[in-house]
């Protein structure tokens, strides 16, 4: 998936330190799409937690992705889940 860019979250995480956070690209690393299941990476910029992955479904307009990240240590955090929307 090459050229393609993760960046751009909401308000919600307005104090968190992470590139896509503050609006900046990041690129999006071993993207997958298999039938309507994808997924995807992307660093985070951020220290405690440098990589974050992406996976889930795509349906119609719709993305709904579970979000996790994993930390130096190994240790994987649940970070969230979000609903991306194509804008047409």
């Amino acid at each position: 998936m090459p050229n393609r860019r993760c960046g751009g979250a909401s308000d919600q995480f307005a104090d968190a330190p992470y590139n896509f956070i503050e609006g900046k690209d990041s690129e999006i690393l071993d993207g997958k799409v298999d039938g309507d299941t994808i997924s995807f990476g992307c660093l985070s910029g951020a220290h405690d937690v440098p990589r974050l992955e992406f996976q889930g479904k795509v349906d119609g307009d719709e993305m709904k992705l579970t979000i996790t990240g994993t930390a130096p240590d190994g240790v994987v955090y649940q970070l969230g889940e979000v609903i991306a929307k194509r804008v047409r």
